[in-house]
């Protein structure tokens, strides 16, 4: 005899802005992109709207930006762009260990994976080119 339980559920809420604020100052912070620019692009564009609204803001990448893919290139333009700097008072660009395998060539070159077609090595020589 089998008895059915009902599975787990999921609740997605819906997402809203929450900066923390600190000394005055309201704190933005963005982490895992990992490459999707145009998720980035959206979330940059409410964050702005929201920092329009106070005296004093910070936006912080917590890194992960970039994923193992060439499509990174796309949120990497986001997180270097200068008029991130017009919009909020600071701007803080961490990196995380995807970002520091780029600062590594030995370790990315000791991993097959990475140098592929569609990984770290194609995303370096563009760079590297531009």
């Amino acid at each position: 005899m089998s008895t059915s339980r009902p599975g787990p559920s999921v609740v997605i809420s819906d997402w809203r802005v929450a900066p923390i604020r600190v000394n005055g100052e309201t704190i933005f912070a963005i982490g895992d992109v990992h490459g999707c620019a145009d998720h980035l692009s959206l979330l940059i564009q409410k964050l702005e709207a929201e920092a329009k609204g106070v005296s004093s803001s910070r936006l912080i990448f917590l890194g992960d930006l970039l994923f193992r893919d060439p499509r990174s290139l796309g949120a990497l333009a986001l997180w270097s762009a200068p008029d991130l700097d017009d919009s909020f008072k600071n701007v803080d660009r961490l990196w995380g260990n995807h970002e520091q395998l780029l600062s590594f060539p030995s370790v990315a070159a000791a991993s097959p994976k990475l140098l592929g077609p569609s990984g770290w090595a194609s995303m370096v020589r563009h760079l590297l080119m531009s």
